[in-house]
C-alpha cells in the first residue's frame, strides 16, 4: 500500500526537519519564503518531492519499491538534503538528530533508488528509434519543417571532482583521472537534451576525466543516433569520423542557423548548471569506498531530480 503525500503536506513534513522550523513559525510565515526555504534545503519544490515519493512506491519494477513503513519520508529528505548540501555525516547526524550509521544507511538507501528511476526518467525517444525516425524524417521533409527534420539533441560532457586516484603508491598520480576544466582529478559523464522537447533523454558515464568527449560520444550515444539525424555539440566533438552527425559551430552557417544552435547549446549548459546547483556534484566527491558506484549514483540521482524539477517546475526556452 502506497503512503502519498500532496505537496502540501509534503511541504510540512520537510519544513519540520530544518532546526530553525516549528509548527507556529510554519503557520506564521508566507507561502513564498517557507517554498524558498524549502528549495534551498532540498533542491526542489514540493511537487517534485511528492512525485518522486509517489514513483518510489509505485515504479515499473516491482521490486525496486520503497516500503513506506520502513522507509520513511523523513529519511527520503535527509537523502534529497545529502545531494543538496552535501554535508558531512556528522553534520547531517547532528542536523536531524539521528546517529551517524542511521542517517549514511538511509541516505543511501534513497539515494540509490531514486537513482533506479533512471530507466523511467531517462528515457531515449521511441519516436527517434531508427525505423521510426526514417518515416518521421520523411513526413517533415514533405512539410519543410528543416530544422525538425535534421535535428534531435543537444550533447556535451561535465566533470565531477573527485580525490586522487593512486597507481601502486598510495603517493602517486593517475593522470587519466586530470580533468582540463577543474584542473584536479575527476569523473566525465555525457547528457543529451531534447531539443525541441523539454526532456533529458541520455546520459553516460562516469569516465577518467581524460578521456575525450567524443571518444565518449563515439562508443555510446553515436550508435543510438539514428540516420540523418544531427546533434548539436560544441567544438569537443569535432573530428572527420563525426562531421555527418555533429553540428558544432561554423562561420558559414546562415544567421538563423547560428542563432538555432547558439540557443541549443545553451539550453545544454543550462542543464548542465543546474547539475551543479546540487554540492554532491559541485564539491570534490568525498566517499573513496565504492568511488565509482557511489558517484554513478549520486550524479544520476541528481539528473533525475532535474529532469522531475523540468515536467513540474523548471522548463527550457524553446530554440
Amino acid at each position: 500500500m502506497a503512503f502519498l503525500f500532496t505537496p502540501k503536506e509534503m511541504m510540512v513534513k520537510g519544513l519540520l526537519l530544518i532546526p530553525s522550523y516549528d509548527v507556529s513559525r510554519i503557520k506564521k510565515l508566507c507561502q513564498n519564503t517557507k517554498l524558498k526555504d524549502f528549495k534551498h534545503w532540498y533542491g526542489a519544490t514540493p511537487e517534485v518531492s511528492s512525485a518522486i515519493w509517489k514513483d518510489l512506491q509505485t515504479c515499473d519494477n516491482v521490486s525496486n519499491r520503497i516500503n513506506p513503513r520502513k522507509a520513511r519520508v523523513e529519511y527520503f529528505f535527509m537523502s534529497l538534503h545529502f545531494l543538496r548540501k552535501y554535508p558531512t555525516g556528522e553534520e547531517q547526524a547532528k542536523l536531524f538528530n539521528i546517529n551517524r550509521e542511521t542517517v549514511s544507511t538511509w541516505t543511501w538507501f534513497f539515494l540509490e533508488k531514486i537513482a533506479v528511476l533512471e530507466s523511467q526518467k531517462i528515457v531515449w525517444p521511441k519516436e527517434w528509434e531508427k525505423e521510426r525516425y526514417a518515416a518521421a524524417r520523411k513526413k517533415g521533409k514533405d512539410q519543410q519543417d528543416v530544422y525538425a527534420v535534421s535535428f534531435g539533441c543537444s550533447v556535451d560532457g561535465t566533470h565531477g571532482r573527485i580525490h586522487e586516484p593512486s597507481v601502486g603508491e598510495p603517493q602517486s598520480k593517475n593522470p587519466i583521472y586530470f580533468s582540463h576544466k577543474s584542473h584536479g582529478p575527476a569523473f566525465a559523464y555525457e547528457f543529451a537534451i531534447d531539443i525541441f522537447q523539454d526532456r533529458l533523454v541520455w546520459m553516460n558515464g562516469p569516465f577518467p576525466a581524460s578521456t575525450p568527449d567524443r571518444e565518449i560520444f563515439k562508443n555510446g550515444l553515436m550508435k543510438m543516433i539514428p540516420d540523418g539525424m544531427r546533434v548539436v555539440a560544441d567544438s569537443g566533438y569535432s573530428g572527420e569520423k563525426l562531421k555527418h552527425i555533429i553540428s558544432g559551430p561554423n562561420p558559414r552557417d546562415s544567421k538563423k542557423l547560428r542563432k538555432f544552435k547558439s540557443r541549443a547549446r545553451s539550453r545544454q549548459e543550462d542543464f548542465n548548471a543546474r547539475l551543479k546547483n546540487y554540492k554532491i556534484c559541485a564539491e570534490t566527491f568525498r566517499h573513496d569506498r565504492y568511488r565509482k558506484k557511489r558517484h554513478k549514483a549520486s550524479w544520476t540521482a541528481v539528473a533525475i531530480i532535474c529532469q522531475y524539477r523540468i515536467e513540474h517546475e523548471k522548463t527550457f526556452w524553446s530554440v
